[in-house]
């Protein structure tokens, strides 16, 4: 999104939607949050063409929540409608950009919503069993189930009445033009990454290492056996920083005694080490 937004010349406003409220409500908004892009000196007509990313967009509503309570007041309703007013075309947003310091009064700047692009993003976990229920996917067909393979691209088959179980409203659905599914990263993927990224983290750790005389050298196992144990643990490539600590913290604790020595030492981290540090931490 940074990079089409380079391409474009646009503004891309990131906008954790956990973080705002809707209008009505105590806290940030968020035409304050694209107030501040003002602050930081984005020009107005530079923010008509803006990509506002609403990050975690499925906490906004969960599945099974009522979306309206007994009092007829619901915040995730709320902020639903306020997004709405986002693709409405022909809407304008009035954002406060301070205050007139001549006059005393707000200073309103009007922005309209005609050219925004809007991008939802979020990992909606527990989706897939909507999408697996409305398939009727794990459950018993004949004498069998239906094949693994059916399973292994459900969140692809996502519709528009699962984002509606999920708690959206369909008023809100019906202006999201494009639904994308992203793949999660294999561990060929997540391996790949770790050796040949530019200033990937590995090197930063061999790096680390020699500023106290220590070299590592890293087995194509031990960093497979990582990637692995990432790929498993369902956090993807986030988990890999945490599994390389867990696995050299030892080995820096007693680095400091060979900052002396003339010549590195060498130390191979093959499998059985990342193994059995793995296994000693777990």
């Amino acid at each position: 999104l940074r990079i089409m937004g380079r391409l474009c010349n646009c503004p891309v406003i990131f906008i954790n939607t956990s973080e705002v409220r809707p209008s009505g409500w105590r806290g940030l908004h968020i035409t304050d949050m694209i107030a501040r892009e003002l602050n930081n000196g984005v020009s107005i007509e530079r923010l008509k063409y803006a990509v506002i990313v609403l990050d975690e967009a499925d906490k906004i509503t969960k599945y099974g929540c009522r979306l309206v309570s007994d009092n007829n007041l619901d915040e995730s309703y709320d902020m639903m409608r306020d997004i709405m007013k986002l693709l409405d075309v022909g809407h304008t947003l009035h954002i406060d950009n301070g205050v007139n310091m001549s006059t005393g009064t707000p200073n309103i700047v009007d922005l309209p919503v005609d050219n925004l692009l809007l991008v939802f993003n979020g990992a909606f976990q527990g989706i897939d069993d909507i999408i697996k229920r409305r398939l009727n996917i794990s459950r018993s067909i004949g004498y069998g189930q239906r094949a693994a393979s059916e399973e292994s691209n459900v969140m692809d088959r996502v519709t528009a009445d699962d984002l509606k179980q999920w708690g959206y409203i369909p008023e809100l659905i019906g202006r999201i033009g494009e639904i994308v599914v992203l793949n999660p990263l294999t561990s060929e993927t997540i391996l790949e990454i770790m050796k040949t990224a530019k200033g990937n983290i590995v090197s930063s750790h061999v790096d680390y290492a020699m500023r106290s005389n220590v070299e590592l050298q890293f087995t194509d196992d031990a960093l497979r056996l990582i990637a692995e144990e990432a790929f498993r643990s369902g956090l993807g490539f986030r988990n890999v920083k945490t599994l390389l600590s867990k696995t050299l913290n030892p080995l820096y604790y007693e680095m400091t005694d060979d900052e002396n020595k003339e010549s590195p030492r060498c130390v191979s981290i093959d499998r059985d080490y990342v193994f059995a540090r793995l296994r000693m931490r777990a």
